[in-house]
């Protein structure tokens, strides 16, 4: 694509010579003739003739200018960056013993003569010991360059010198060994024991310094500039004081060359080892990635300006957006933004960085979130917070993240005009859609999808009507793939995140942060159930989900930051029944209810320990049912447990081992534990369980005193109660909800003299059941005038106090789909029908 051509001055010859006779006629009355054979016309008209041309030259040098400006500032063409895949060796032919596989190996596709095709160079050395039947190894697309002469030291040697094979790739931090090494030819008699140095050939090299610019250190002879594209090596100049080298000592390269989008392969792609290894076979089983194209000069003419005013340091939400985009080929999109003023857990002064991978442009058109999934790198986040880190300023951290994805489909009808290609019509929309719908830049959208902004019907209007030919569209859906359609066993409302939301629902996990909106899955536990979710009342940020797999084998997995991310999963080999924080002084607890009795884990970044509670001395493996904890505003935290088999209710003040006490029940199934808060006072709800098919004891409910039992001990809220069971209770102000077998969601207001449950009506939303009124409620969440109730049957929100539910779940499509702030959405699916217009007016 050539440059476009800046229009400084757009005087032309005519114009020149029509202002040199106006200004002739103005300065000399008597100059008459100005015809084409007048001497003085001639001259004029070659000056017209000569400035037209130097306009035509001016209007050609600054861009060339404006490129060699920014190469004297440090800014160069970025180099190609290589793709990325591990290789899997393995045994063939029956081959035994031990096998080698040097650093180096190289892989390709297709035949070993094919030498046009990706070539693929392993990065550390491995081997496949007797007994074993396949090795992983890291590889790059590029070749590895050994002691490459670029040639002496010596005043005819010059600052800079020319690689043999450019271009290099891209910088890899992470890479065994450094992508790019300069040596100059030494004696160990002159270097210093902290100076850098190896040996090649029985000969001893010093280790330079790559500088990203000569003023970003101490400048010295050991320092230099590198230009991967070009290939060139420019070294310092020598400053007064310092020694020269002597003349005549050699200087060598190592280097990684190669790269670009070729390497982008598929699974399985790469088959042949270009090497003499017999009994050795190679394939890859992920896809390669990674690979870009070198920069194009129009891409530099645009970075050149922000390269010199973020420089090299990160205080703004730009900067860290910069570094990250420069740092990183494989980066296409970045978003920074201060954590604490999105999330209640945010740490003041930390910044949060997203990252969106890049995808080559001509696959944009096709991206899921899968492809996208497959181009992130790991070890770019890892590349990307060490650049921020020597860059940021004291008192800061970042947070670096691949930014989410939410997954949207389409559905519409487009209205074609008379004698249009309806299959044509229908691409394009498509087309338009996944272009328009997409979290990277594309020919429809500068910049990509805006992150966290809501998808509208009124963008599928705005895109399907610049389609040529389209009159009209219509009955436009917007699906999300992943919704909350499954079993619903656990719901819970986040304390400190506003408008937050959780639901378990089959093997996922959804969040909701706008109050029940818009839904997205943060967690997927595949072959397994989610059975419980727990906020911290006490800790902004930490969330606890606990799965089943069936043969009864639980797993914790901890989140503190609102499951934005996860901790290592901890396997439990006992059956939990429920789970709640407890915090003392500034460490948290997470409190399991068990067959076995109840446990403590302790869960940090990166480990988890679990350690047993006695709840009484006589019964320090007691059962348990449920676990409640009320954190007080003074004092330890009030812990409640329930026992199996009626043991009742057992109380402590702190939790610690063998320090709890009966709180009565013992006759009674008690299943529930929920804390009520009203204002200063705080209560402890029991639910109790029914046999059979029975109307069921209801709840019972204590005030929590600390030390001082209530007078009135457990009081009875059993008045009209007809839903059998209890299985989850919730509240907001003066209301309580259960959950209940065959009521649906029950609600009491406490204010009343003698408070009542009262039941939702028949056409309350809720599903019905032929033999009872309801099916079963399994959890029930509530906050404001919002209520949540899970079940077999899905999820239902009610925004009447518990009045009328609606499903969260529009199966035949929304008006509008939201967003976190953070993600973006990504085409899924499209499903476009295309008519004629005579159809419609039949219809």
């Amino acid at each position: 694509m050539p440059l476009p051509t800046p229009n400084l001055d757009d005087c032309t010859y005519e114009q020149l010579r029509a202002a040199a006779i106006a200004r002739a006629r103005k300065s000399c009355a008597e100059w008459t003739d100005f015809s084409a054979g007048d001497p003085g016309t001639v001259l004029l008209e070659l000056f017209a003739f000569l400035t037209d041309t130097m306009i035509y030259r001016l209007n050609r040098l600054p861009d060339k200018a404006f490129v060699e400006f920014l190469r004297l500032l440090g800014v160069v063409l970025l180099p190609p960056s290589a793709a990325r895949v591990t290789l899997r060796f393995s045994r063939t032919d029956g081959a035994a013993g031990t096998l080698h596989l040097p650093a180096g190996t190289q892989v390709g596709v297709g035949r070993a003569d094919q030498g046009a095709a990706a070539v693929f160079s392993t990065m550390r050395d491995a081997e496949l010991p007797p007994g074993t039947a396949s090795v992983d190894v890291p590889a790059l697309h590029a070749e590895f360059v050994h002691a490459e002469l670029l040639g002496h030291t010596g005043v005819s040697a010059g600052p800079a010198m020319q690689l043999a094979r450019p271009p290099l790739i891209a910088p890899m931090p992470e890479a065994e060994g450094a992508d790019l090494i300069v040596a100059v030819e030494t004696r160990l008699d002159e270097v210093d024991p902290n100076t850098p140095v190896m040996t090649w050939l029985e000969k001893t090299y010093r280790i330079c310094r790559e500088v990203p610019f000569f003023a970003s250190g101490i400048q010295t002879e050991q320092t230099y500039l590198a230009d991967r594209l070009a290939g060139t090596v420019t070294f310092a100049p020598v400053l007064r004081g310092q020694a020269a080298p002597e003349p005549g000592r050699e200087i060598r390269a190592w280097y990684w060359r190669g790269g670009g989008e070729a390497g982008n392969v598929a699974a399985g792609s790469l088959t042949t080892v270009r090497a003499a290894l017999p009994g050795v076979g190679v394939t890859n089983p992920a896809p390669a990635s990674g690979g870009q194209a070198a920069e194009s000069l129009e891409h530099a003419l645009v970075r050149g300006p922000m390269h010199v005013r973020h420089q090299y340091r990160a205080v703004t939400a730009s900067d860290y957006e910069f570094i990250a985009l420069d740092h990183a080929r494989s980066v296409a999109r970045a978003r920074a933004f201060t954590q604490s003023a999105l999330w209640a857990h945010g740490t003041p002064g930390t910044v949060g960085l997203v990252l969106v991978p890049e995808v080559a442009p001509d696959s944009r058109a096709q991206l899921t979130s899968a492809l996208l999934l497959d181009a992130q790198q790991p070890e770019v986040l890892g590349d990307i917070a060490r650049a921020i880190d020597a860059r940021r300023i004291l008192g800061t951290a970042c947070d670096v993240q691949w930014a989410r994805v939410k997954t949207v489909r389409v559905r519409a009808r487009v209205v074609a005009r008379r004698y249009q290609n309806h299959e044509q019509i229908r691409a394009n929309v498509v087309r338009r859609l996944r272009l328009g719908i997409n979290p990277l830049p594309t020919e429809s959208t500068e910049e990509g999808w805006r992150f966290g902004q809501t998808l509208r019907s009124s963008h599928v209007f705005a895109v399907a009507l610049s389609e040529p030919g389209v009159a009209w569209a219509d009955q436009v859906g917007l699906l999300v793939d992943e919704q909350p359609r499954g079993a619903v066993r656990a719901l819970a409302t986040d304390t400190f995140q506003p408008q937050t939301w959780y639901a378990a629902c089959d093997d996922l996990l959804f969040r909701s942060l706008n109050d029940g909106e818009g839904w997205e899955a943060v967690l997927t536990v595949a072959g397994e159930n989610l059975r419980l979710v727990r906020a911290h009342a006490a800790q902004a940020g930490f969330l606890a989900v606990l799965t089943e797999a069936g043969d009864g084998v639980a797993h914790l997995l901890v989140s503190f930051d609102c499951g934005e991310s996860w901790q290592p999963p901890l396997t439990l080999d006992v059956v939990v029944r429920d789970a709640d924080w407890v915090r003392r002084g500034d460490q948290s607890w997470l409190l399991l209810a068990t067959d076995t009795g109840l446990l403590e884990v302790r869960v940090t970044p990166g480990q988890a320990t679990v350690t047993p509670v006695a709840v009484t001395p006589g019964q320090p493996n007691l059962p348990l049912y449920a676990v409640r904890v009320h954190h007080a505003p003074q004092g330890d935290p009030v812990v409640a447990v329930a026992a199996q088999s009626r043991g009742g209710v057992l109380l402590s003040s702190g939790g610690a081992s063998k320090s709890f006490r009966a709180m009565g029940l013992e006759q009674q199934d008690v299943r529930v534990l929920a804390v009520q808060h009203d204002g200063t006072r705080a209560f402890l709800w029991a639910g109790l369980a029914a046999e059979g098919d029975e109307d069921g004891p209801g709840c019972r409910r204590w005030e929590l005193r600390g030390a001082e039992d209530p007078p009135e001990g457990w009081i009875t809220l059993k008045t009209g109660w007809t839903g059998g069971s209890c299985l989850d209770l919730a509240f907001t102000g003066e209301t309580a909800y259960a959950a209940s077998h065959h009521m649906g969601v029950a609600s009491l207001r406490l204010g009343q003299a003698e408070p009542t449950w009262i039941n939702p009506s028949v056409d309350s939303g809720l599903p019905l059941n032929e033999v009872r009124r309801f099916e079963p409620v399994r959890a029930v969440a509530a906050a404001r005038s919002l209520t949540l109730a899970g079940g077999p049957w899905g999820l239902r929100l009610s925004r009447t106090s518990g009045r009328s539910y609606q499903s969260v779940v529009q199966e035949d499509g929304a008006d509008a789909v939201t967003l976190p702030p953070t993600w973006l959405f990504c085409s899924g699916a499209h499903d476009i029908e295309v008519v004629s217009e005579d159809e419609t007016r039949r219809t």
